[in-house]
């Protein structure tokens, strides 16, 4: 599973299944902190680049909680949308 769009936000599953876990561990990330996510109304997502920064190793941050992520939150090699 690849992603382009740096504005991407991610079910549980999609997540679980980019990370190779199980949706209740995401679940658990996100309830912890460890893994930032977006509420909208029941839904709970996750945005890419959260999710990219977790793969990385990085903790969450302050940034986290912006939504919509601001361009600095982008791989350099991901198309800027924030423009």
């Amino acid at each position: 599973m690849t992603f382009t769009d740096p504005y991407a936000l991610l079910t549980r599953a999609e997540a679980a299944e980019h990370l190779r876990v199980t949706k209740n561990y995401v679940s658990e990330l996100t309830r912890s902190g460890r893994l930032h996510s977006v509420r909208m109304g029941k839904r709970v997502l996750v945005p890419r680049c959260s999710l990219e920064r977790f793969i990385c190793g990085e903790a969450a941050t302050e940034t986290d909680n912006q939504w919509p992520p601001t361009p600095s939150m982008f791989s350099a090699d991901a198309p800027n949308r924030a423009e």
